[in-house]
């Protein structure tokens, strides 16, 4: 599983560090680029929960790269055997996606990530595959619907497509092309 989750964390940085921030965020990426590579996270989690503590009310822009931070880190945990502490994030990360949901600005990013988010919730615990799995499937085609050149639901239908076993549809060969597109995607600059 640590060789799996490691995959998406890697997908998510790339796109993390591809997407244009202001300045401010530039710092808060060498500090993730720097904590990722050294696998040495306190830093990550600490400037993370401090992008939490200074969220403007209503930023959108905010509010995403908060959220995704917080997809990064429970990846991470996820990878490395901290189910106590992706269970935490994970709660919390709920909200700031409830949140970002909501806003006028939101497209299909938020329903992409909500999927993985469902994904975190099959990981922590099989037995919700069931309730989950159909969850995020249902959050992905509305991801689809709204923009399905979308870098993160390109990411998300690779995770979707490799994790899922090929029994019941997954296929690791599509995987690999939706991973492909999104990179192309985000190295034509497009988000």
């Amino acid at each position: 599983m640590e060789r799996k989750t490691n995959l998406i964390f890697a997908f998510l940085l790339l796109i993390y560090f591809a997407l244009p921030w202001n300045m401010a965020a530039q710092k808060e990426d060498s500090i993730f680029y720097r904590s990722y590579t050294t696998t040495n996270m306190e830093p990550w989690k600490r400037t993370m929960e401090k992008m939490a503590e200074e969220l403007e009310p209503e930023n959108y822009k905010q509010l995403f790269e908060v959220t995704l931070a917080w997809y990064g880190y429970i990846g991470y945990c996820l990878g490395n055997d901290k189910e106590r502490e992706a269970k935490k994030y994970l709660k919390s990360g709920w909200k700031f996606l409830e949140q970002l949901e909501e806003m006028p600005e939101a497209g299909a990013a938020p329903h992409a990530l909500k999927s993985g988010f469902y994904g975190f919730e099959m990981a922590l615990a099989r037995y919700k595959a069931v309730i989950f799995g159909p969850k995020s499937l249902a959050t992905l085609k509305e991801a689809a619907a709204i923009d399905s050149s979308d870098v993160h639901y390109l990411v998300e239908k690779g995770n979707q497509m490799y994790y899922t076993p090929s029994v019941f549809g997954g296929d690791k060969e599509t995987a690999l092309r939706h991973y492909e597109k999104a990179v192309i995607t985000m190295e034509a600059g497009k988000k």
